[in-house]
């Protein structure tokens, strides 16, 4: 046993400690290196139960080694006082590691709490419908449930509106998912969402969403081509369908707006289609033809709608426009708006051929351009008053009745022989006018066109068409109705290799319930992902780190950004935070410290702009023996070494 004693309090016993220790520093480099992970390296050393060992060895070695100098004498106070700083400091690092606190929360402007979240811890939020919450171990034997299974790394995707082979649209019968690879695009069924319309379901499985959607479209169309302008993210951003030159517009302001007078009636079709990233992608194609597309990733969480505050589930939800106004109510609506706007207009502010009509027709020459923009693809079917030409340049003349002439004839702008741009039929024929004007002093006189003809021709080359003066929807007041379409949302989890990088990886765990029910549920490391329902709604169950209650609320009250003089540039991030009622402020270099040892740090700050309500992350730490272990044991161990080189006792 003495021989025991002295060598656990040896150099030589100190050296193999110490040479351990150096081997646990160079292996957790390594491993962190190798595998980019802090918390690998971490998991294997210093948080191993090994490295506490070590360290108990350690304070072995420190209070033998001292204890070995027994009976003390006065030349030995250097060395004591040293070696009880160094046992100090190690009775620190125990304490901490059991007693203390290192945790993060999280706070939105205006709202407080009292609760930190742990980092890499797991436990079960349980919460009742009496709003008690509680959080469980995974092997807690007192929790609600039986941990039945457990994978350290997984997948979890949401499933909306299509689930397996079969489509769900609540208060509707389920109705079949079919597998697209191109040709006619089946109809899975029928429903009818509004009084006077019967809507086609459509349900695919599909590579291509923008191939699909572009064959449902085109199969509905009697003429023209649609040009979805599909974008991986954002869908159709700009979908026109395009008629003999003509564009018409699907989406936007100026939806379905054409000077051809051309109607794209066709049946309501919903369509849902899923990729093979299990995204869904949502088309609505009204009867007017117009398009509406909304995606929902599977992924990531989408906007939902929430029952009995989560207990009785969730659900996607989709708020489809409809608009009930077809092209030809739209535009009296602009014809009407058009009307108003001429009869308050200053004669002076008018363009020159809208000036020419006035001079001659007084106040009437408002009802001749609004009948002329209705009956705008064929003129000759408006009710124009003889007109007086010769107050016209003779050139500007000239070129107005070739062109014209040109237009009766059926002239097209791709026989013109001279070139021009590849824009809208209108801004074409404007073009056309325009070089006709332009050389009109070398045009032999033609005929007198019809009236109504050559007036549409002198708008035309002034750009003035219908199209053109058509207001945005919303200053004429056309708002669609919406029609909210809910589908109950369901979870799918798949287990995966667990990756080299712990942070990456997301642990899975399945629970039996004490009423039977099992729930399957991936890690949530913020701890504020939604939270599932289980035993009929009885709790509210997830999984994520741990939480621990703080002797302080604390309140976030303002958050904000300071910037450099003159710029945008961030200098400084600062948050007025209540503290069980005391007002404190926090920033990057200023750290709030409570007498019994919390630690408050402003860590982040989101957004950075005024644009939203601020959300700032603090970080809170607790050392529970730092001023009577860490910091005093330091302080013993700076004295005992001082002491080393100084002490000089007369009886040496």
């Amino acid at each position: 046993m003495k021989k025991l004693f002295h060598f656990f309090g040896s150099i030589h016993f100190a050296i193999s400690l110490i040479a351990t220790t150096a081997f646990f520093v160079v292996a957790g480099t390594l491993i962190e290196s190798w595998a980019d992970s802090h918390q690998y390296a971490a998991a294997l050393t210093y948080e191993h139960p090994a490295f506490f060992v070590l360290l108990f060895f350690f304070f072995v070695n420190i209070l033998f080694s001292a204890l070995r100098r027994w009976p003390f004498q006065k030349k030995h106070i250097p060395f004591l006082i040293t070696h009880l700083g160094l046992l100090m400091m190690i009775a620190g690092v125990f304490v901490k590691s059991l007693y203390g606190l290192q945790g993060v929360m999280t706070l939105v402007e205006g709202t407080g709490t009292d609760q930190v979240l742990i980092p890499n811890s797991k436990a079960i939020r349980v919460e009742d419908r009496n709003r008690q919450i509680a959080y469980y171990s995974l092997d807690d034997r007192n929790a609600p449930f039986q941990m039945m299974g457990y994978a350290p790394h997984s997948k979890e995707s949401y499933d909306y509106w299509i689930k397996g082979n079969t489509a769900y649209i609540q208060g509707l019968p389920p109705f079949p998912v079919i597998k697209w690879n191109g040709g006619e695009v089946p109809v899975s069924g029928k429903a009818k969402f509004s009084e006077e319309e019967v809507w086609d379901l459509v349900a695919l499985r599909v590579k291509s969403p923008e191939k699909a959607a572009a064959a449902l479209y085109q199969q509905g169309l009697v003429q023209g081509e649609i040009d979805l302008d599909y974008h991986f993210s954002e869908g159709p951003r700009s979908p026109v369908v395009t008629i003999e030159g003509t564009i018409i517009a699907l989406n936007g302001d100026q939806q379905l707006v054409n000077d051809e007078g051309i109607d794209l009636d066709r049946t309501p079709t919903l369509a849902l289609m899923q990729d093979e990233r299990d995204d869904t992608h949502l088309f609505f194609l009204d009867r007017h033809g117009r398009i509406f597309y909304q995606k929902y990733p599977g992924s990531q969480l989408s906007t939902l709608a929430v029952y009995d505050e989560g207990f009785g589930g969730y659900s996607a939800i989709a708020e489809i426009p409809h608009f009930t106004q077809s092209r030809v109510d739209i535009q009296e609506l602009t014809l009407t708006t058009l009307r108003e706007e001429l009869k308050t207009a200053d004669p002076a502010d008018l363009a020159p051929p809208l000036k020419y009509i006035q001079q001659q027709t007084g106040a009437e020459y408002a009802e001749i351009i609004v009948d002329l923009f209705r009956n705008w693809h064929q003129p000759e079917k408006a009710d124009i008053p003889q007109l007086k030409w010769d107050g016209i340049d003779q050139q500007v003349l000239r070129g107005l009745q070739w062109a014209a002439h040109y237009f009766k004839e059926g002239g097209s702008m791709e026989e013109w022989p001279v070139e021009i741009p590849h824009t809208t039929k209108s801004e074409q024929q404007t073009f056309l006018v325009q070089q006709l004007i332009s050389i009109g002093n070398q045009l032999p006189p033609l005929p007198s066109s019809n009236h109504a003809t050559l007036l549409k021709t002198y708008l035309l080359a002034y750009g003035i068409t219908p199209s053109a003066v058509s207001p945005p929807y919303h200053a004429m007041g056309i708002q669609p109705e919406t029609i909210s379409l809910e589908s109950p949302l369901s979870f799918r989890h798949k287990v995966q290799a667990a990756e080299k990088n712990r942070e990456n990886n997301r642990p899975l765990t399945t629970l039996n319930f004490e009423e039977g029910e099992s729930l399957t549920v991936g890690y949530d490391s913020t701890g504020s992902g939604i939270c599932r329902p289980v035993c009929e709604g009885k709790y509210l169950v997830r999984f994520q780190p741990d939480v621990k209650t703080i002797p302080y609320r604390v309140r976030l009250r303002n958050a904000r950004q300071i910037t450099y003089a003159n710029s945008e540039q961030p200098f400084s991030y600062e948050a007025d935070i209540y503290i069980n009622g005391l007002k404190k402020k926090l920033s990057m270099n200023h750290v709030h410290e409570t007498w019994d040892g919390y630690r408050f740090y402003l860590s982040s700050i989101s957004p950075s702009d005024e644009s939203h309500v601020k959300r700032v992350q603090l970080i809170v730490n607790r050392d529970p023996a730092k001023y009577f272990l860490t910091y005093p044991g330091g302080t013993l161990v700076s004295l005992g070494i001082l002491l080393l080189f100084w002490w000089r006792p007369k009886n040496r």
